[in-house]
């Protein structure tokens, strides 16, 4: 009876261990691993260049992994797909450069985490490449993105089936670039919070032909919608708009924006040297 027990206890053990193992992930073979303090390090190809599939262990030796390193993964000519924790908080310029098979991006956090990442450059950006996006298992078409305050500059660039973005009022700040190159973009709908539509950051989105502007938008960057088709343009609140020749400039030419397909015409046609504000109504 004690041995039955005691063989017992040695599956169940062997049965945990397996599974902590599993849940931990060691990740793919060959990996190098480079400390950045006592409690993070970050990651790069190493002797896994040669890889189809490379998974990206949350922890090494203890520590977090939380940087993909600069040129990381660069020439990484085989891979087709790479899995990355929710521990990845930075990608550092030319992560992913010249990966030109990568297909698949499956990420293991939420839209709201990777939309945190700091991506240092559009090559930092496994999207630049790759044709799906999968969150836990499940491909992305569409987002919904919440409980954020912010979407870092290049979050999304390059994610060419991304079709529709709906950012909620959560997001206060969307930095440059965050979807550029989504060139099978349709629909956004922008947070009523935010303030400022930085510089191209639906450039060469060349489906998106609508969007409305929010009430509490007070500037709009001259190449934020570069290379878009926009055919309508619809201010919330549509007092008090004007256009400048400078950006830094006080006072500018004000401008009927009731007309959405004026609008869009202006926004689409305009010069880099023009730049959308609102003016302030100062109460006293």
């Amino acid at each position: 009876m004690k041995k039955k027990i005691l063989f017992l206890t040695l599956i169940f053990s062997a049965l945990v261990l397996s599974f902590m193992l599993s849940s931990c992930g060691k990740g793919t073979k060959g990996l190098e691993f480079v400390d950045i303090n006592d409690e993070e390090c970050g990651v790069k190809c190493g002797e896994a260049i040669n890889e189809a599939e490379i998974v990206i262990p949350k922890k090494h030796d203890g520590k977090k992994v939380t940087t993909i390193l600069k040129n990381g993964f660069m020439n990484c000519e085989n891979l087709t797909t790479v899995t990355i924790p929710k521990s990845v908080t930075k990608m550092e310029m030319g992560a992913f450069f010249k990966c030109n098979k990568l297909e698949n991006v499956n990420y293991k956090g939420k839209i709201s985490q990777w939309c945190n990442i700091e991506f240092e450059h559009s090559t930092a950006n496994p999207m630049l490449l790759a044709e799906r996006f999968y969150i836990k298992g499940k491909e992305i078409t569409e987002i919904t993105v919440e409980d954020t305050e912010i979407i870092r500059a290049y979050a999304f660039f390059g994610f060419e089936a991304l079709k529709s973005a709906n950012i909620t009022d959560s997001v206060l700040t969307i930095e440059s670039s965050a979807f550029a190159g989504c060139i099978n973009l349709e629909s956004v709908r922008l947070p009523n919070n935010m303030e400022y539509i930085d510089k191209l950051v639906f450039s060469s989105c060349e489906k998106l032909d609508t969007v409305v502007i929010p009430e509490g938008v007070r500037k709009i960057h001259p190449n934020a919608f570069m290379g878009c088709s926009l055919k309508s343009v619809e201010f919330t609140n549509t007092e008090g708009w004007y256009k400048v020749a400078k950006e830094e400039s006080t006072d500018g030419e004000f401008i009927d924006v009731t007309d959405s397909r004026e609008n869009a015409l202006a926004i689409n046609s305009k010069t880099h040297t023009e730049f959308w504000k609102r003016k302030f109504k100062v109460v006293k």
